[in-house]
């Protein structure tokens, strides 16, 4: 009661104050433009609270990002909302229900096991709930705050909130589960081609026949549950408030996927290829899709970083002005994934031997040594398709590929090399100072000379 007391008084004060004054003067206790322009500068000032970026007083970006999501966020996918469910209405109203063209015979074929259907109904009735708390967070201050008042509405906020909270983790899970469950039954087939042209017997009414699952079902599979479904769940985390999750994840990728493999590989291309060569720019238009997509990932945490970053990219808007980067689609990309999932556990055996090897004093660096891989089947077509880049891939100098006679012939053999090493590229080869500028540059390799000289060696997988 004191303090309602006193910041009435205070309140009285000011408008005594406010009326005696000046009216020029009037306006600059209450509607100081100058003051609250300095604060919203984003440049940190004096504070006595000691912390990371204390002496802020405002984050404008947090503002800019508020006033979007309430705006033109809002207002177009509320649009956008309304003409998906109208188009669905009007198709609905042309084609009319499909039904069966025999009576039900009773007969029922178990199509899903009991473990299936568990994981499909867990990720549906979350996927439901974070639909409905997701719009009400989005819409439903527009909507419902009309309808039920103050007191209805901020219980049924604080409620979908928490339901989004608890059921995000809950959909992430099974979605993880779901699609090592099914995504061998979601692999491109021929008879998928038969489903499109006739788009799957939906205008016609005929029987279009597929394997257990049709095109449009894997279609639904690969974008709906696995690029949208990770996408809500990352997003989720960002409406949610949950921010630790996607720096979490970010973390993992920039360090594990990013830095301690794909950068890993790609560093001998970038330093040793000709400036301007196919093999080169390619991995800078990876390298420029991958630090766009990660840049606005990272904006709504690392805001300042990222805008640094976005300008020195060249943009002059705020790129939280900006949506999520989109890759350029891949054929294939489930059979990418397995292929380089399978790539990746041959790499760590490699590197389990090459580390035997490094503690024994043989080697230095990986590559200093030389690897012979004998594979039998799928794993040995596998690794033939990588060709001569599998040295990369691997980080070694040399490496041969044996035909094994079966599993149990398999083996991984690594040597230390007895070459010489070039300067430039750091490989071990035998063709160090023997090519054809050998009298001018005697300590490069054959391959640094052609990359300097020359068109330079063909890349493809690495």
């Amino acid at each position: 009661m004191k303090r309602i007391l006193f910041l009435l008084a205070l309140c009285a004060s000011l408008c005594v104050t406010a009326a005696d004054a000046p009216p020029a003067q009037a306006p600059a206790a209450h509607n100081n433009v100058k003051l609250w322009q300095d604060a919203r500068v984003g440049q940190p000032q004096f504070t006595t609270v000691r912390g990371v970026e204390t002496g802020v007083l405002i984050q404008s970006n947090g503002e800019t990002w508020r006033e979007l999501r309430n705006g033109p966020v809002t207002l177009y996918g509320g649009i956008l909302f309304c003409v998906v469910l109208g188009a669905i209405a009007v198709f609905y109203k042309l084609r009319g229900a499909i039904k069966l063209k025999a009576p039900m015979t009773g007969r029922l074929i178990p199509r899903f096991s009991y473990f299936e259907r568990t994981v499909h109904w867990s990720m549906a009735g979350s996927f439901v709930i974070l639909a409905l708390s997701g719009l009400n967070m989005l819409f439903g201050k527009h909507l419902l705050l009309p309808l039920f008042g103050h007191s209805l509405f901020s219980w049924l906020a604080a409620l979908c909130k928490n339901l989004h909270n608890f059921v995000g983790p809950l959909f992430l899970c099974s979605i993880v589960v779901a699609f090592f469950l099914f995504v061998k039954d979601n692999i491109w087939r021929a008879s998928d081609w038969q489903w499109i042209r006739t788009a799957g017997g939906l205008i016609s009414g005929g029987h279009v026949p597929s394997w257990r699952f049709n095109f449009g079902e894997k279609a639904w599979f690969w974008f709906g549950l696995v690029l949208i479904g990770l996408t809500i769940s990352i997003t989720a985390n960002f409406d949610s408030y949950e921010i630790h999750k996607v720096g979490q994840a970010l973390q993992i990728f920039c360090a594990e996927d990013l830095g301690g493999f794909y950068l890993d590989i790609l560093k001998d291309r970038l330093y040793t290829t000709p400036a301007n060569s196919p093999e080169r720019r390619a991995a800078q238009s990876a390298l420029w899709h991958i630090l766009h997509a990660v840049t606005r990932l990272m904006a709504p945490i690392l805001s300042f970083t990222a805008e640094e970053i976005w300008t020195l990219l060249g943009h002059d808007q705020s790129i939280m002005l900006t949506s999520w980067h989109e890759l350029p689609a891949q054929d294939g990309e489930a059979d990418l994934l397995e292929r380089w999932r399978s790539i990746r556990e041959l790499r760590g055996e490699v590197s389990k031997n090459m580390e035997a090897l490094r503690e024994a004093g043989k080697i230095g660096s990986s590559l200093q040594a030389e690897v012979e891989i004998r594979a039998s089947g799928a794993r040995y077509e596998l690794l033939a398709t990588l060709a001569d880049d599998l040295r990369f891939v691997l980080i070694c100098s040399k490496t041969t590929l044996v035909r094994a006679a079966d599993v149990g012939a398999e083996a991984i053999i690594v040597s230390p090399s007895a070459h010489t090493k070039c300067p430039r590229c750091w490989h071990w080869r035998e063709d160090v100072g023997r090519h054809e500028h050998a009298a001018e540059h005697p300590e490069l390799c054959g391959r640094c000379s052609a990359n300097l000289f020359g068109r330079g060696e063909p890349r493809a997988a690495a």
